[in-house]
């Protein structure tokens, strides 16, 4: 900075440059707000040295704006990082006219640097305005790298492979959805219910347009757990019906032919929870059907044997559901809320009567668990 202000001339280049790649030194250490001060002190003086000697210092110019805009990035600074990587690709493109070799390959990275930016703003705040930029962005550097496909830069493992995944990231037909999800899912540990509601409400409607078939076996459970969590957070019983039914349907076709026990408990639990929602919308015989399914698949959840009680019940097959009751009443419960099943299958029956799920036989049910 000293020789700068006695010979600025001389020194100021070296300034900025060691201010630039200071900058870089200090985001590579995850320094993002020191990265940002030395890149902005660097960006000042190359634009002040671009005024002077545009053709000299215009490279180095649209250089800095692009790290800014990376940096800006990683500061969730979005609309910045946006308005900043649009101005180095302004120069650049000008620069790639005069000289193809030398700078397009600098423009194809600043995209490559823009689609990063659209796929971390689409997950921070879901919009389909993102994935199109995103998309175009992505597309825009596959077109450089088939056009240079013979350039030792662009050959390298690493841009060839970023590109693919970006490309994939924002032609996957439930990018959007599963960046609700992952909003969903940051509301919920902040106990945020209603704004949780919301985007996994946004996630649904979105997978409700999309086949299993078009998701590999991880976004499946994605959307499968997008489902159940939105009937977890819906008020309307149908609608959990509704969409506890998709929740399997997704579940179903991750698991589709996986040994791992795992994956069968979890599809086990759904049908209990299918089963618990058919009780409130009255379908008592689909409800005996998912909880025996729940049974089938693991016998070992027995607290699906609450549900099946209450659908045997509701059925007027008292002598079946009488059965389950009096077997299980006096065992303990799966976890800390009840000390046995009895507690549970009482509890049950009294939030069914809140509900207005009435039967003649509940009274008898009602009278041989309290003894």
């Amino acid at each position: 900075r000293r020789l700068a202000r006695e010979n600025p001339l001389r020194f100021e280049p070296q300034l900025a440059m060691t201010l630039h790649n200071y900058g870089n030194l200090l985001f590579d250490q995850k320094s993002y707000e020191e990265a940002l001060t030395y890149t902005l002190e660097a960006l000042d003086l190359r634009r002040k040295l671009t005024q002077e000697n545009p053709q000299r210092f215009e490279p180095a110019l649209a250089s800095t704006l692009d790290n800014l805009g990376i940096v800006y990035m990683e500061l969730a600074r979005f609309g910045d990082a946006e308005t900043t990587h649009e101005e180095a690709q302004t120069i650049l493109r000008k620069l790639a006219l005069q000289n193809p070799r030398k700078f397009t390959l600098n423009l194809a990275r600043s995209f490559l640097h823009t689609g990063a930016l659209y796929e971390a703003w689409v997950k921070a705040q879901p919009s389909e305005i993102w994935v199109q930029k995103g998309l175009e962005a992505s597309k825009a550097v596959e077109q450089i790298v088939i056009a240079y496909s013979d350039s030792v830069h662009l050959n390298m493992a690493w841009s060839q492979k970023r590109v693919a995944d970006l490309l994939a990231t924002f032609r996957a037909p439930d990018v959007l959805a599963s960046a609700y999800v992952g909003k969903g899912f940051e509301w919920l540990e902040q106990a945020e219910m209603d704004s949780a509601a919301v985007n996994f409400q946004q996630a649904t409607a979105l997978y409700d347009h999309i086949s299993p078939d078009q998701l590999d076996t991880r976004r499946n459970f994605y959307a499968m757990s997008a489902f159940e969590i939105a009937a977890q957070l819906e008020a309307n019983y149908a609608e959990r019906y509704r969409l506890q039914q998709q929740s399997i349907r997704f579940g179903e076709a991750a698991a589709s032919g996986s040994s791992n026990p795992q994956h069968t408990a979890i599809i086990a639990s759904l049908y209990n929870g299918l089963a618990w929602y058919a009780i409130f919308v009255a379908k008592y015989e689909e409800a005996e059907t998912a909880a025996r399914k729940c049974l089938t698949l693991a016998p070992d959840q027995a607290i699906a044997q609450s549900n099946l009680a209450a659908s045997l019940l509701f059925q007027g097959k008292f002598d079946a559901a009488q059965a389950i009751y009096s077997e299980y009443a006096d065992q303990p419960w799966v976890d800390e809320r009840f000390p046995s099943f009895r507690e549970a299958f009482l509890a049950d029956l009294a939030e069914f009567e809140l509900a207005g799920i009435r039967h003649p036989d509940v009274g008898r049910i009602r009278g041989i668990l309290e003894k």
